[in-house]
């Protein structure tokens, strides 16, 4: 059997799943804003005499170039990442009902985002199945805040005030976003409409700082995550691969 191990710093898992899209995602959203303004007037709110020109996240990933590449090489970072931390964050705490629901809301974020991503405004699926995945991002997004700020207030960890401030501005920009899209398309309040925008932008900000917070958190008790891969293989049989992955702690840290 041979065994190959991984070891990845908390530190780049940070920078993969939390920094890098927010960058990603304004390096979209002000070059959009900056090349594409013509197409980003009209179809801000197409039904209305007059629009805004802040372009949303959604417009802004979705199908022109260079930023629908800009966004996809950063998912292919962030991905990774995501699913590590799917995997092994819930292990941290101890077994129990809200474990076994941080799990299931874990995958369910992970998943809206790559969906979020595929099936952008102008792609094939339609703007209405983008609009269903960015609403269970949301929901699972929030969820995993919640608990979250649940386990870390039953087991007494630190850092719970600042993840609950950051789950309430998340809740806050979240509920202008539901509101303020269609009062902007049915009654054609362009500030409205921009309002949307900004909240939209608050959101990506605020789930990064999200989990920025939570990885900070984890490195004062663990320095990396070690992912084991084995292989076996018997003659005339095609080779298996197991996998698993563990926490290392950081011997200074003790």
């Amino acid at each position: 059997m041979n065994n190959a191990s991984v070891n990845i710093s908390l530190r780049w898992i940070a920078m993969g799943m939390s920094v890098l899209p927010v960058f990603a995602c304004a390096f979209c959203v002000l070059y959009t804003a900056m090349t594409r303004t013509t197409e980003v007037y009209a179809a801000s709110m197409a039904d209305c005499p007059y629009s805004s020109s802040f372009p949303t996240v959604s417009v802004s990933i979705g199908p022109w170039e260079p930023q629908r590449l800009v966004w996809i090489s950063a998912m292919m970072i962030n991905m990774p990442m995501r699913f590590m931390i799917t995997m092994v964050y819930p292990t941290v705490w101890p077994h129990g009902m809200l474990r076994s629901i941080l799990t299931p809301l874990l995958v369910a974020e992970s998943f809206c985002t790559a969906a979020v991503s595929i099936f952008h405004v102008q792609s094939i699926a339609g703007e209405g199945i983008h609009a269903l995945c960015f609403t269970c991002w949301s929901f699972a997004t929030g969820g995993v805040m919640i608990v979250t700020i649940a386990l870390h207030r039953l087991y007494r960890r630190d850092r719970m005030g600042r993840k609950a401030v950051i789950f309430g501005f998340f809740l806050l920009f979240a509920l202008i976003c539901a509101s303020s899209h269609p009062i902007s398309t049915q009654y054609c309040i362009y500030w409205v409409y921009a309002l949307f925008c900004l909240s939209e932008y608050s959101l990506m900000v605020t789930t990064a700082v999200f989990w920025t917070s939570v990885l900070s958190s984890l490195s004062d008790q663990f320095d990396r995550i070690s992912l084991k891969l084995s292989m076996s293989s018997n003659e005339g049989i095609l080779p298996s691969f197991t996998s698993s992955s563990a926490w290392i702690v950081d011997d200074s840290k003790l």
